[in-house]
């Protein structure tokens, strides 16, 4: 049956039926209830703001969505300062007009509507202009789904905050599904709200949820098609919805729901007023990308033919919106607007022959990713990229409403709130309808993957694997290269399902669902953020491993959208860990920074910075509190700073570095192995033989996975242990091996690459402006660099494929991180000193603590320094009110901090640099980052201010034009810190370092050579007048 003729026979829109109302015979119990409420006979509370995670930029109209599991750069937050601002005057006007405290909710829900077909989630026809209005005001979900791609389960889910496993409605009646069963322990938002107070009025458009299908129940009134009509226009819909709604009294809370089904087969609406869509070059784009096939199959009716679907479904779209206009329209010209929350959700995607699928009812992500915007009074627009579920709303809409009454849906609810910050592995799975056929799936969605387990007769049968952020369109199966990743994500869609089997039972069962023993409080609070996984947590102390990156900022690992494939293996690894997004680090260099890791103190409060390179012996050290707590400890550093000599071994049992005499000789023989064939790498090769050059032995990071194995093997098996192992095989001088080169630039540039001006001081030459670089040369540094972190990243690996060959990771907690980033000619500087821009401070982090921590990504504003505490925490010891990264706070001001001048650069440069380049330098900053805003002081008074949500790059300083802005970061900044006065030196513990430590250090630019200590001191000397200022 063909479109023209499939729409003559359904007649759409006409005989509709005239809305079924109850009775008036006086005011009825809800006018009662609602009467209560006024008066304070039930307990009510104001529409407030919700202090919620950092909320994402508002994305301009049009603006495609980030691709889930791709590392989103710093998102645009939207002050709250504006939203308080708006409450406030809200909270106002109510005490000024006697009215309803209890707001008004609208809930919209287009069927059949994909995300990407919309001009807000980026498609390229203009379908959706009233809605992509109405989304600037509003809050948008950019990836949401729908649990099960069917119209009466999905609208049973959204109503009831739960899967449909749980609510027990697998498919639309007569295609083998059940109705939905109201009970005491599975009730719908409806039923709730009617006996809170509300009016309650429903407005459907199609027969899968009319009256009998169970979701008419609480809605006092219901409009739906005629009783011979299959569906009706939603033109006629709408009409009724405002009849009702004019109708209503705009003193009193209502709760709308209006459901239109224009996107929906055979799409039997109008043309758009600018005539009908038509294939051209840009749908033939579209198609392409997707590898959708010319025709396919819509079952029970016949072949469809691609394009001609695609631009009729775009027209449904278009008409569709246009009714969804006239609502909003009347919605936003009532006297009670500013009290009215809205809703407008799609319930399911649409197949398009995409995949081989005309219609829907399968788990492919075109049939599950859905439009969701919601319109809170009070809270600021902004988009929200985390992986959220239609089982999400209620949970996320009910603490935000202040409405009293609507609790009890918490308890049922099994979705969680989805503006609390972080994702979560969503479930879905195919239409009941098909449940008796060869292939059913079950789909297990995470920030990074998809996951199918695939089923005949209720046996399994095979399993898929997508990357969605290389294959967003589903396209390559690729479970055969990740099989360590596929029985972990098998394990985890095996505990949902069996969760939601067993919450199912109880529920229509009329039990509350049960809550395993032994969950403590905090944990069920955790969960509810999504930061708890779902295993029972192990009983015992858990291993502690850290690994610290040197010198590696977060931008330019394939984890967070690097367009090199730099971290194909971590990658890998992070789909079961929790990936941290919006990392802040200390400070810019080592010793501050890991300072900072060892106790959790900012640099003003540990002391350790360029001009005091030690560690104040009477700091409590993280390895000294675990030592005490029970935990062998161990330290592996392959950054000289980490030594005895400078007090940085407090604490730690077994201490080892790649140039120690035990591990010299192999060290030699790695580093040597890295050497270029030829004369390329003979200078290096000579004097690394004869010892004339140290700094090599620094990148030999592959000797800590033996050294590691061999601590773990020679403890007490039954007692905890804590590592922390650094590598600095990104740090300059960069020496991957030529195998890494070669994956990021050609033969010629691979060669060329050895010869780079990679001294220090060619480097300080470019920082101090006295020779610069070409942009060919730091391209190329650049690439090598990328090159030494694909060489971290098979280090990373190995080493946790050692530890797991030896059993050595069960029950062990793992955090990567790095110590602070790189400029690779950013701001024309190189190196990492003398500033406190992004790239030094935005450093990755990864925490992997399965049965502790819920895998997904997270854009909580957090610091490295928070390990600390976050470890102590896992470890059972008392951490006070410091963060963790558990549960990392909702909203943070953040400081980092550049403390004092590293001097040896001046004195190599001697007079060459000009003054007023020795000046921009020569000065100590420190920096705070907002929600929105990064404000750096310099001691000199010269500021800098930036809009990181709409600059990333801090290139347009807006210290001058905003002294408002700037002044009222600097009072927060003052907050945040006290005087910024490095304490008084201490006496360097020991002798200091060894003869062949020094010039290790010297060779890694950091220590003055005794060339450079003969040279004459600079001729500018910092100011020293910087203090706090009231």
């Amino acid at each position: 049956m063909g479109l023209r003729r499939a729409r003559r026979a359904l007649r759409p829109g006409h005989g509709s039926r005239r809305v079924a109302r109850p009775e008036r015979r006086g005011p009825g119990a809800h006018r009662a209830a609602a009467r209560r409420a006024r008066s304070g006979a039930v307990g009510t509370r104001p529409l407030r703001t919700h202090r919620g995670k950092r909320p994402g930029a508002l994305a301009r109209r049009g603006q495609p969505a980030s691709r889930a599991g791709l590392p989103r750069t710093r998102r645009a937050r939207a002050v709250r300062g504006a939203g308080r601002l708006a409450l406030a005057a809200l909270l106002l006007a109510c005490t000024e007009a006697p009215r309803t405290e209890l707001p008004n909710l609208v809930v919209i829900s287009l069927d059949t509507t994909r995300a990407d077909h919309l001009g807000l989630y980026g498609y390229f026809r203009d379908t959706s202009p009233r809605l992509d209005a109405f989304a600037e005001q509003a809050i948008v979900f950019e990836q949401a789904f729908a649990p099960i791609a069917t119209t009466l389960p999905a609208h049973a889910s959204l109503f009831t905050g739960t899967h449909p496993l749980e609510h027990g409605v697998l498919a639309n009646r007569g295609h083998g599904g059940s109705r939905f069963e109201s009970r005491p322990e599975l009730r719908s938002l409806a039923n709730v709200a009617r006996e809170a107070g509300y009016r309650t009025g429903a407005f459907v458009s199609a027969a899968p949820l009319k009256r009998g299908s169970g979701i008419e129940t609480g809605f006092e009134a219901f409009g739906q098609p005629g009783a011979k009509e299959v569906l009706r226009r939603g033109d006629h819909t709408v009409d009724e919805a405002l009849t009702w709604l004019a109708e209503e009294p705009q003193d009193e809370p209502f709760l709308l729901w209006v459901h239109l089904f224009d996107a929906h087969w055979p799409f039997a609406v109008p043309a758009p007023a600018e005539g009908p869509y038509r294939t051209d070059a840009a749908l033939e784009r579209w198609i392409a990308a997707r590898h959708i096939a010319p025709a396919s199959v819509r079952e029970g009716v016949g072949e469809e033919v691609s394009r001609v679907t695609h631009n009729a479904y775009d027209a449904a779209l278009r008409f569709q919106d246009t009714q969804l206009g006239r609502l909003l329209d009347a919605l936003e010209t009532r006297s009670d607007w500013d009290r009215t929350a809205v809703v407008i959700v799609g319930d399911h995607g649409e197949g398009l022959s995409q995949h081989g699928h005309a219609a829907h009812g399968r788990s492919w992500n075109e049939q599950l990713r859905v439009p969701l915007i919601v319109r809170l009074p009070g809270e600021a627009p902004r988009r929200v990229a985390d992986l959220v579920s239609l089982v999400d709303l209620l949970p996320t809409l009910i603490p935000r409403l202040g409405a009293s009454g609507l609790e009890p849906l918490l308890a049922q609810a099994s979705g969680r709130d989805a503006l609390a910050g972080g994702s979560r592995a969503l479930v879905a799975q195919d239409t009941g309808r098909v449940r008796d056929r060869p292939g059913y799936r079950y789909a297990l969605t995470t920030p990074r993957w998809k996951y199918f387990r695939i089923e005949d007769d209720g046996a399994t049968t095979g399993e898929e694997l997508y990357d969605r952020a290389s294959d967003p369109f589903e396209l390559e199966d690729v479970a055969a290269r990740h099989p360590q990743l596929v029985a972990q994500l098998r394990e985890l869609l095996t505990l949902r399902l069996d969760r939601q089997r067993e919450r199912g039972a109880a529920l229509r069962g009329g039990e509350p669902p049960p809550v395993r023993a032994g969950d403590p409080e905090l944990r069920e609070q955790l969960r509810a953020l999504g930061y708890v996984d779902t295993k029972t947590p192990p009983t015992t102390r858990p291993n502690l491993l850290v690994v610290v990156w040197d010198t590696v900022r977060a931008d330019r690992l394939s984890l967070y959208g690097h367009e090199r494939e730099t971290t194909p293996r971590l990658d890998d690894w992070a789909a079961g860990a929790r990936v941290f997004d919006n990392v802040l680090a200390s400070a810019s260099s080592t010793v501050p920074t890991h300072a900072s890791l060892f106790t959790g103190l900012l640099p003003s409060e540990h002391g350790s910075h360029a001009g005091h390179q030690w560690l104040d012996e009477g700091l409590d050290t993280l390895a000294e509190l675990l030592r005490r707590a029970g935990y062998r400890t161990y330290l592996w550093s392959s950054n000289p700073h980490l030594s005895a000599a400078k007090n940085f071994t407090q604490g730690f049992d077994r201490v080892a570095h790649p140039w120690d005499a035990p591990n010299r000789e192999s060290a030699e023989r790695i580093v040597l192995g890295k050497l270029p064939a030829g004369t390329r790498g003979d200078a290096l090769r000579t004097k690394l033989q004869r010892g004339d050059a140290t700094w090599p032995l620094a990148s030999a990071g592959a000797l800590a996975r033996e050294d590691l194995e061999r601590f773990i093997a020679e403890g007490d098996p039954d007692q905890p242990w804590f590592a922390f192992v650094n590598y600095m095989e990104a740090h300059r001088p960069y020496l991957p091996p030529e195998k890494y080169r070669r994956l990021f630039m050609s033969e010629a540039d691979a060669e060329r690459s050895h010869s780079l001006p990679d001294t220090w001081p060619a480097v300080w030459g470019h920082v101090f402006g006295v020779q610069r670089q070409s942009d060919a040369d730091l391209e190329l540094a650049a690439a090598t660099y990328d090159a030494a972190l694909r060489e971290l990243d098979d280090l990373f690996a190995e080493l946790l494929e050692g530890l797991e060959t030896r059993d050595a990771l069960e029950n062990t907690v793992v955090v990567l991180t790095a110590d602070h980033g790189e400029l690779l000619g950013e701001h024309g500087l190189l190196d990492h000193q003398y500033s406190l821009y992004q790239p030094l401070l935005n450093v990755p982090l990864v925490l992997w603590a399965p049965g502790r921590v819920a895998p997904g990504r997270s854009d909580a504003p957090v610091m490295a320094l928070d390990i600390h505490a976050t470890l102590l925490a896992l470890a059972a010891i008392d951490t006070g009110t410091a963060p963790t990264l558990l549960a990392p706070p909702e909203a943070r001001v953040r400081v980092a901090e550049y403390p004092a001048i590293f001097a040896r650069p001046f004195r190599t440069m001697g007079s060459a640099a000009d003054e007023a380049t020795r000046r921009r330098l020569a000065r100590r900053l420190r920096a705070l980052v907002s929600e929105d805003h990064k404000f750096i002081e310099g001691e000199d008074g010269r500021d800098e201010l930036y809009a990181l949500s709409t600059d990333p790059g801090e290139l347009r300083d807006l210290a001058a034009t905003n002294p408002e802005l700037r002044e009222r970061l600097r009072r927060e900044l003052y907050a945040a810190v006290r005087a910024f006065e490095p304490g008084a030196p201490r006496d360097t513990p020991g002798d200091g370092p060894s003869p062949e430590q020094a010039q290790l250090l010297a060779e890694l630019g950091y220590a003055d050579t005794p060339r450079d200590a003969a040279l004459e001191p600079p001729t500018f000397e910092a100011p020293s007048s910087w203090k706090l200022r009231d």
